[in-house]
């Protein structure tokens, strides 16, 4: 599946990964390592066939994550637990996808229409959408019209509602005012 030679180790140990210097240039620079410190048994590494290894079993130095372009697909092994937000954002980037948010809040979007942030912690967030756009804040009211992003600060345990596309589209939906 995915176009890796993967094996697997029985011997108990931690799946604390160490990132490699090509995982700066996959967008994880600062990264001292990937993942929880806890033991497990099997653990699974990278034997082959891997384009880029970005990280590799601390105690060991096997490839635990990796990633392949076969072509039609993009294909990414992580044998750790726990993705950081920040690693889960660079596959998504890898695999071609938009990000909304780079800070480590909730966050639901769909395609054109909505994009829901739900804030972790207090601060100012960038939302940028993946093309110029007319943005509603529903639970200000305010729009935002031909913007690429929208910038905004929220306090830890808000939430935000904003819907974006052609302002008529949006008004069209007739929301209902709470």
């Amino acid at each position: 599946m995915t176009g890796m030679d993967i094996r697997s180790t029985t011997a108990r140990a931690s799946v604390r990964i160490t990132p490699t210097a090509d995982a700066a240039g996959f967008g994880l620079d600062g990264q001292s390592s990937f993942g929880a410190d806890v033991l497990a048994t099997p653990r699974w590494y990278v034997e082959s066939g891997a384009d880029t290894v970005l990280g590799r079993f601390t105690d060991n130095g096997k490839g635990a994550f990796a990633v392949k372009n076969n072509g039609t697909f993009h294909a990414v092994f992580f044998g750790g637990m726990r993705m950081e937000p920040a690693t889960i954002r660079a596959i998504v980037r890898y695999a071609g996808g938009h990000v909304f948010l780079d800070t480590d809040d909730i966050t639901m979007a769909s395609d054109d229409i909505v994009v829901v942030v739900h804030a972790s912690r207090a601060g100012a967030k960038t939302v940028r959408f993946p093309r110029q756009t007319d943005v509603y804040d529903y639970f200000k009211g305010a729009w935002s019209l031909g913007v690429p992003s929208v910038t905004f600060a929220m306090e830890p345990g808000e939430t935000r509602y904003l819907f974006y596309g052609v302002r008529s589209a949006i008004e069209s939906r007739r929301l209902p005012a709470w």
